[in-house]
C-alpha cells in the first residue's frame, strides 16, 4: 500500500505541476504530522493538493499540526493575491478544526506568501492566536522551527531558481501544446511533432535561461519601461523583451533550416513565425518582475 501511495503521489505531482494553473482542491481541516502533543508547532497552508503534499514532506520527522485552509484549490501565492485565500479562511479553519483543544500555546505559523491576502491583526483579534509568517519555501520549515521561529534573510526570499523555472516552463508548455492538438490531429497531423517541439523549446529556453537572457528586468512596483502609453503594448514590457529574444533566435533557426530545405516557402516561415510569436507573448505574461534572481517578500503586518 505504501508503494501504491508513493506512486499515486508521484503521478499527482506530475499532473498538478503540468496543470498548475488549474485548481486542485483537497480536504480542508486538521492534519497530524508524526505524534504531536500539546506543545507541538501549528502550521497552516492552503488546500492546493501539490502544496499540501510538499509541506507534509518537509515536515517529515517533525511532530506538528497542519491546518489546511480553503484556498479554493489554488496555490498560496496566487490564491492570496487573487482574494481566494483570505483572513476569513484562516479564521474559519482555526475555529472549526478543534486545534484550540489540542495545544496549550497559541502560536500559528502561516506561509509568508499568504501575507498579501491575510491580515495578521484581524486573525489575532478574532481567534486569540498569535500569527507569525514562516519561510517562503516549505523546505526551510524544519530549519525555521529549529531556529526558534526566527527567519534568516534566505527564508524571506523568493528564489526563482532553476527547478522552479522548469516547473513554470512545464506549467505553460503543457497546456499550450495540448489545446491545439485536436485540430492538428484532424487536419495537419504532419505538424504535430514540430509544433510540440517548438512549444517546449520556447518554454524551456525562456524560463531556464531567464537570468542569462539579455534584457532589462524591473521590480514589480516599478514604473519603468518608457512613456505611459507603452504599457498598452506587450512588446514594451521588459519581461516580453527578454522572451522576444528567444523568438528572434528561433526565427533565425527557422530561416537557416528553410535555406537547407528546398521545399520551404516564405508562407511557411510566416506561419511558424506568427504561431511561435503567440506562444512567446503568452508565456512572457507570467515571467516575474524581479530585481534579480532573488526577491524578498514583504509581510502584511497591519490591517486595512
Amino acid at each position: 500500500m505504501k508503494i501504491v501511495k508513493l506512486l499515486a503521489d508521484f503521478l499527482s505531482d506530475i499532473l498538478q505541476t503540468a496543470l498548475r494553473a488549474l485548481p486542485f482542491p483537497v480536504k480542508t481541516g486538521l492534519r497530524k504530522i508524526g505524534n504531536p502533543d500539546r506543545q507541538s508547532p501549528v502550521l497552516l497552508t492552503c488546500n492546493f493538493g501539490l502544496t499540501v503534499r510538499r509541506v507534509m514532506r518537509a515536515l517529515k520527522g517533525i511532530d506538528a499540526y497542519l491546518l489546511v485552509a480553503n484556498s479554493r484549490g489554488i496555490n498560496v501565492w496566487c490564491a492570496a493575491a487573487g482574494g481566494h485565500f483570505t483572513t476569513d479562511d484562516v479564521v474559519s479553519v482555526i475555529k472549526t478544526s478543534g486545534i484550540n483543544d489540542l495545544v496549550e500555546h497559541r502560536r500559528l505559523v502561516l506561509p509568508q506568501l499568504s501575507a498579501t491576502g491575510v491580515e495578521r491583526a484581524v486573525v489575532e483579534e478574532k481567534t486569540g492566536w498569535r500569527v507569525v509568517f514562516g519561510p517562503v519555501h516549505a523546505q526551510d520549515i524544519p530549519a525555521y522551527l529549529d531556529n526558534h521561529y526566527k527567519k534568516t534573510q534566505g527564508m524571506r526570499t523568493v528564489r526563482f531558481d532553476l527547478p522552479q523555472r522548469l516547473e513554470m516552463a512545464i506549467m505553460w508548455a503543457f497546456p499550450i501544446s495540448v489545446i491545439p492538438l485536436v485540430p492538428l490531429l484532424i487536419w495537419w497531423r504532419h505538424l504535430v511533432l514540430p509544433f510540440l517541439a517548438v512549444v517546449w523549446a520556447i518554454g524551456l529556453a525562456i524560463f531556464a535561461g531567464f537570468f542569462w537572457i539579455p534584457g532589462k528586468v524591473v521590480r514589480a512596483d516599478s514604473h519603468q519601461g518608457g512613456p505611459g502609453w507603452t504599457k498598452y503594448f506587450i512588446v514594451f514590457d521588459p519581461r516580453a523583451q527578454k522572451a522576444l529574444l528567444v523568438w528572434v533566435l528561433l526565427i533565425g533557426a527557422l530561416i537557416a533550416y528553410g535555406r537547407l530545405a528546398s521545399d520551404w516557402h516564405w508562407t511557411t516561415l510566416l506561419g511558424w513565425g506568427l504561431a511561435s510569436l503567440a506562444v512567446v507573448l503568452l508565456i512572457s505574461l507570467d515571467l516575474p518582475r524581479l530585481g534579480g534572481e532573488h526577491a524578498p517578500v514583504q509581510e502584511r503586518i497591519a490591517s486595512g
